[in-house]
């Protein structure tokens, strides 16, 4: 229902089970990705969820379950900012990223690669 978990789901993965089980609960380490897409859609603030991951992920860190020494969380942005018609609410996720240890790569879009065979 919210395109910043994943646009595809994984082949193992049982379309009964929600996707917060499946996301925020099934990361155990390695690199985090979360993708924004590009301007405008609808949704844009009420459906960014990475600081509910980064919560969860903090609470597994807590545990022993995941460790920020080996594991980096990165927000993919294509658009420059978090909310182009709202300043302080851009200035707020980009302070709230900085003090989480969440990274953010702005102006990049994420392609589609397709491997044709020869012949």
């Amino acid at each position: 229902m919210s395109p910043f978990y994943t646009n595809a789901d994984h082949p193992s993965w049982k379309t009964t089970v929600s996707k917060s089980y499946r996301v925020h609960l099934n990361f155990n380490g390695g690199e985090a990705f979360f993708y924004i897409p590009p301007n405008n859609f609808y949704g844009e603030i009420q459906d960014y969820n990475f600081f509910v991951s980064k919560a969860i992920w903090d609470l597994h860190v807590s545990t022993g379950k995941l460790s920020w020494e080996t594991s980096k969380f990165t927000i993919v942005n294509p658009n420059g900012t978090f909310s182009k018609y709202f300043p302080k609410a851009d200035e707020y996720i980009r302070n709230a990223c900085y003090d989480h240890g969440i990274s953010i790569e702005n102006n990049l879009t994420l392609v589609e690669v397709r491997r044709v065979r020869p012949g």
